[in-house]
């Protein structure tokens, strides 16, 4: 039996049309698949109970098991995201609608977001986030991966998982609706979208707030080089603002790899 009724996300969410299957090995590489359709229906959204191989940034892979929100939504990149230039603001804008979903269930204060894709309760990651742009023969479409932890317990998850994961079961002892804990994800994501399309700094903004790396030490991975200096917060256009040797960088691509 599913965890999830495509009816009552159409009639509480922005989405128009769900793919749903119980079992996926990535959401995102399956919307990828069929973005030419659903970018005809879109907003629309790929859904699955279980996902076994999701996918991360660059070569990364996601790990989740039955009772975690795995989904991709498809977007008209033009009717329904921001200009172009504001496009690498949408993970931090999913991650924005994420934290928020995180904070209606624990104690909002300990939810932060970490640049450029995650969400963290206390440092432990409890929502990692993917965003790409695909072209299709009607224009582009954004997609943007979204791996939640809400009901299954990272205690069967592998050891280094474990070490550094948490969802939402673990720190409460509750369980949730799926369906329920998925559409008010969905709401805020149409709220943070909204946002963005109409005023992107302020998005900026409010990641910076929340980012967990922002006043803190930090070091990263670009493609180039590894850098250590303190993070001073988000640039309008979605770049880690990184203060180094007296020189504040932009760093619109990396990999944090310790923060203190």
């Amino acid at each position: 039996m599913s965890f999830y009724d495509p009816k009552r996300i159409i009639a509480h969410t922005f989405i128009e049309y769900v793919e749903y299957h119980a079992i996926l090995e990535s959401t995102s590489s399956l919307a990828a698949e069929l973005r030419g359709e659903l970018h005809k229906v879109a907003p629309s959204i790929v859904l699955a109970d279980r996902q076994t191989a999701g996918r991360g940034r660059g070569l990364n892979t996601w790990w989740s098991d039955a009772g975690a929100v795995t989904c991709s939504v498809v977007l008209d990149a033009d009717r329904h995201g921001p200009a172009a230039e504001f496009r690498p603001l949408v993970a931090l804008a999913a991650g924005l609608a994420a934290r928020a979903t995180v904070a209606d269930f624990v104690a909002d204060g300990t939810v932060k977001t970490k640049w450029p894709n995650d969400v963290l309760v206390d440092n432990q990651k409890i929502c990692g986030i993917l965003s790409e742009q695909h072209s299709t023969d009607h224009g582009n479409v954004l997609i943007i991966g979204i791996g939640l932890n809400i009901n299954n317990s990272l205690t069967t998850a592998p050891d280094d998982v474990r070490q550094r994961a948490t969802s939402v079961f673990d720190l409460t002892g509750n369980s949730m609706d799926l369906t329920d804990a998925l559409i008010q994800l969905l709401q805020h994501l149409d709220r943070q979208l909204d946002q963005l399309r109409r005023n992107p700094v302020e998005t900026a903004r409010e990641s910076s707030t929340f980012n967990r790396l922002t006043g803190r030490q930090i070091t990263i991975q670009t493609p180039v080089e590894t850098l250590t200096g303190k993070c001073t917060g988000i640039a309008s256009d979605g770049a880690l603002l990184l203060k180094t040797e007296g020189t504040v960088r932009e760093i619109r691509a990396g990999t944090v790899v310790e923060f203190e």
